[in-house]
């Protein structure tokens, strides 16, 4: 009977040990691996991880612990936190320097991508890119045809809306202990206006 309480006793006492210790402490986000701060990106790109903290004002709701052992509990998830401002930037102008009108038909190539330069973990990745349904830091060209007639003095540029969106990734551990991070991602939104430049 001694024996069965000691085993008991030390089996609780593991237990609560191991237990304790990972859901009262918070969780560094550590990667075993990683997408961006393993290769060189663009050191200049605005994007970063804004981390493990949830950013002020309204939101999703908490979504629960998830406790338990073995390898993990749930899937990944990456879903729109919230969209930032909109900005333009020009990808190509033509001012008409003539006195007499000008016909201008030509064909605008421009790079198109997903930015980020947060480093996540492959998980993390893989579900970001799951719900962008596009690469992340890999460019794709595009091309827009502008037909106008240009009076003279006047211009005409091509513009392409840009926009920084939040995005909430949520992995589970090996414990299953669900982690949540918030990352920047900067993209086009696919609009491509033409006007005065």
């Amino acid at each position: 009977m001694q024996l069965r309480k000691a085993f008991g006793a030390v089996a609780l006492g593991v237990t609560v040990l191991t237990a304790v210790p990972a859901i009262a402490l918070p969780q560094a986000a550590f990667a075993s691996d990683c997408y961006t701060s393993c290769d060189p990106w663009d050191v200049n790109d605005p994007i970063e991880i804004i981390g493990h903290p949830v950013p002020d004002g309204p939101g999703p709701g908490y979504g629960g612990f998830f406790g338990g052992g073995g390898t993990g509990v749930g899937s990944s998830t990456a879903v729109l936190y919230s969209k930032g401002q909109t900005w333009e930037e020009q990808e190509y102008c033509r001012r008409n320097g003539n006195t007499i009108p000008e016909k201008l038909t030509t064909t605008v190539q421009y790079n198109t991508s997903f930015k980020i330069t947060a480093s996540i973990s492959s998980e993390a990745l893989t579900a970001l890119k799951a719900s962008l349904g596009a690469e992340v830091n890999t460019s794709e060209t595009r091309t827009h045809t502008v037909d106008a007639t240009l009076n003279p003095g006047q211009s005409l540029g091509v513009f392409v809306e840009i926009q920084t969106n939040v995005y909430q990734i949520t992995t589970y551990d090996g414990l299953g202990q669900q982690h949540v991070d918030y990352v920047n991602v900067t993209a086009p939104t696919g609009a491509v206006t033409d006007h005065a430049c």
